[in-house]
């Protein structure tokens, strides 16, 4: 496939959403096809099932598409005159392929529910879609049965693992460690999210030479592959142990991230920041961006965090304090951070969503 194919992905024009909509709603239904008549100046339409219409009165809506007798042979007959135009009925799969193709990539690479369905739909749609998805889907793994069924999955499938490129794998798995062997096969990876025991060994992290942007539950572990550290440049921690939390950031020095360019922790609901977050960060020279994601709910609360986070502001990278609304889960925002980067540094500033304009010293 060229890559000149996925230059504009994600930005699609809204003909594509339109098409996409059409195509989808067309696929529910088992034998649905695209009629399109040939003659000049006819308007292609969606039709789901052998006997649909091709009509205004079946469209979506708010969608009008233009209706001849020419268009349906059945209503056609009970006119006078017939036009000698002909329809042409196509199966979905008969589309080019790289339309096709950029149309199932818009439907199914923001969920991975809508890919499974698609898998579902037919054997062609499976066989366009099956591989070709997969460097595009964000790939959440929330369960110890789900971990385990993936390592099955790529050990099974070794075509699978190395088109795997964004993977979450912070989960609840007990003694189960399918995760290290995901990481061992999966090896093209390029933004994973895990919990910091997973990076533990270099034999498994020292693989991911393409990997750039980290989500680590806690804090990074003390040893690990300062290798990949190195190429790391965006990071994000999930704070999740309240005062343990805090005492790792005070007792352990993080590594050196030689390249890391912008960092955010999510401190969830706590009403303090330690010091030595900030000061951890001396450790990455090139950092040129520092968040904290709040979801606290009280005014105050805010004002406390903002007074820290403006106390410990510098010249060699910028300190900000932004608010994360409560449908926007830690999982979901990974997921936005995929396709946008900076989607951190786009979130509201906590002191705007609760009216501050002045921290009181």
């Amino acid at each position: 496939m060229p890559s000149s194919f996925l230059q504009d992905f994600p930005q699609q024009s809204q003909f594509l959403r339109l098409l996409t909509l059409l195509t989808l709603s067309s696929i529910i239904d088992t034998g649905s096809t695209i009629s399109s008549t040939i003659s000049q100046g006819s308007v292609a339409s969606v039709s789901s099932g052998p006997n649909a219409r091709s009509s205004s009165r079946s469209c979506p809506k708010g969608l009008h598409v233009p209706y001849t007798a020419s268009d349906d042979p059945d209503e056609g007959s009970t006119r006078s005159t017939k036009s000698s135009s002909q329809t042409s009925r196509c199966a979905l799969t008969n589309l080019p392929v790289e339309l096709g193709l950029k149309i199932f990539i818009f439907a199914s690479c923001q969920s991975q529910s809508t890919y499974r369905s698609l898998l579902l739909t037919c054997r062609s749609i499976h066989n366009l879609i099956r591989l070709e998805i997969i460097p595009l889907l964000p790939i959440t793994l929330t369960s110890k049965n789900q971990m385990i069924s993936f390592s099955t999955l790529v050990t099974k499938n070794p075509e699978i693992a190395p088109r795997v490129r964004y993977l979450w794998m912070i989960a609840e798995v007990g003694n189960c460690y399918a995760w290290s062997d995901i990481l061992q096969k999966c090896t093209s990876i390029v933004s994973l999210a895990c919990h910091s025991n997973m990076l533990i060994g270099v034999d498994v992290v020292s693989r991911h030479t393409q990997l750039r942007d980290l989500t680590m539950r806690e804090i990074l572990p003390m040893y690990g592959d300062q290798d990949l550290y190195n190429q790391i440049d965006s990071l994000h921690i999930i704070e999740g142990g309240g005062g343990y939390w805090a005492q790792r950031m005070a007792n352990y020095t993080l590594p050196i991230f030689a390249n890391l360019r912008s960092a955010s922790i999510s401190i969830g609901a706590r009403c303090w920041i330690p010091r030595i977050a900030f000061e951890d960060w001396l450790h990455a020279p090139k950092l040129k961006q520092l968040a904290f994601v709040t979801s606290a709910h009280k005014a105050d609360v805010v004002s406390v965090l903002a007074k820290e986070v403006e106390a410990c502001g510098n010249d060699r990278y910028t300190v900000s304090l932004v608010h994360t609304p409560k449908r926007l889960t830690e999982k979901k925002l990974w997921q936005a951070r995929v396709h946008d980067r900076d989607v951190v540094w786009k979130l509201k500033s906590a002191k705007a969503v609760f009216g501050i304009t002045a921290v009181s010293s």
